[in-house]
């Protein structure tokens, strides 16, 4: 029975030895069986060049939807033009409407997607100059938002004076406004105040007395004598004339310390 026993255990020592034997052939000293899920991410992490590829990949991935964006704002434009868009034509003003606002839509996301990364502005500024001649008020508003993100520059001022000089629209000349503050201390800007002694003398109604309730701001000592001398061309009772006046004269109580 006793050597029953131990040739029992002999064989079992054997059978292990030949096992480990035979796995030490299969897996080289120093390797590790993987589960085979955990196989592709383990060669990935092997792989020196995988993070640049991705990386690669990525912005390969970026510049085709930016393309395919900037493909359809242009395609939408052609459609003022063609007017066989699938936009809706219930009425005579219907076609224009839904076709700008769908350019709104577009280059808004453009601006958010692509407008903070320098590389993307000179394809910017080129949509920007582009629609802010468009004669939806809100494709112009859309325009303006990406001069705002853009360095100040003599051709972008005169593409927004040239198109802003004949508006209709109050809200328009705010914004208008907001971003020639931007030119005040340069070179430009004798080119802003041109723009507004142009429009509170001849713009649009709605349009001047937008202007003239904030003309304060643009007045200074280089400035204060061209307004001065539109003022007294203006009706004493015109609200344009009006607001000017005040102006005027609160940037002269301002200049004595009142």
């Amino acid at each position: 029975m006793k050597n029953e026993t131990t040739r029992s255990l002999t064989i079992g020592a054997i059978a292990v030895v030949l096992l480990m034997a035979l796995q030490m052939r299969s897996h080289p000293a120093g390797t590790v069986s993987l589960p085979e899920d955990l196989e592709p991410v383990q060669k990935l992490q092997r792989q020196p060049n995988s993070s640049k590829s991705l990386q690669a990949e990525s912005d390969e991935n970026k510049s085709d939807s930016k393309q395919s964006l900037v493909q359809a704002i242009r395609s939408t434009k052609e459609c003022y033009a063609s007017e066989k868009c699938d936009f809706p034509q219930t009425d005579s003003k219907s076609y224009e409407i839904a076709v700008g606002q769908s350019l709104k839509s577009l280059l808004a996301d453009y601006r958010a997607k692509y407008g903070t990364d320098p590389k993307n502005h000179p394809e910017m500024q080129g949509l920007a100059r582009d629609f802010i001649q468009s004669p939806d008020e809100y494709v112009q508003e859309q325009a303006l938002e990406m001069f705002s993100v853009l360095p100040p520059s003599s051709e972008n001022l005169e593409s927004i004076t040239q198109a802003m000089g004949d508006t209709t629209d109050p809200l328009l000349v705010d914004q208008t406004m907001d971003e020639m503050k931007r030119y005040m201390g340069t070179s430009e800007e004798a080119q802003v105040h041109m723009y507004l002694r142009g429009l509170l003398g001849d713009g649009a109604v709605f349009s001047s007395e937008a202007a003239a309730k904030r003309i304060l701001s643009f007045i200074n000592t280089g400035s204060y004598p061209g307004y001065e001398g539109l003022a007294r061309t203006l009706p004493a009772n015109s609200t344009v004339g009006q607001n000017l006046r005040t102006a005027l004269d609160e940037y002269r109580r301002l200049q004595t310390g009142g």
